[in-house]
């Protein structure tokens, strides 16, 4: 089974049952999103939910697709927001879920 999921502002298409995005990030103390600005607008008009902000400024944004445009019809979306260039790191695992062994694709921000 394949998932599209958006990596600031890229679309890709996953090999896996289910995907999983890790909203910490190794190193950065993380502190309230109620800092942030709650609702933001990308580029392409998306709305952007804040889900976890960083004391050195980092936020990463939910992507909310734009009403009626098809393309974007289930495709969940992240954004990074940081003073630091940064980069998604994604590790393919297994488990088992009801009797049988499903891929789990598991995203999470690094810093550079």
């Amino acid at each position: 089974m394949s998932h599209a999921v958006c990596i600031d502002g890229v679309t890709v298409n996953v090999d896996a049952d289910e995907v999983e995005v890790d909203l910490a990030i190794p190193g950065l103390e993380e502190t309230d999103v109620e800092t942030c600005e709650p609702w933001v607008r990308n580029q392409c008009g998306e709305a952007m939910e804040p889900v976890a902000h960083f004391k050195d400024g980092t936020t990463i944004y939910f992507h909310c697709p734009t009403e009626g445009t098809a393309e974007t019809l289930g495709v969940r979306g992240y954004t990074v927001d940081s003073p630091r260039p940064h980069h998604w790191e994604m590790r393919i695992g297994k488990r088992q879920q009801a009797g049988q062994e499903i891929r789990v694709a598991r995203l999470n921000v690094q810093l550079d």
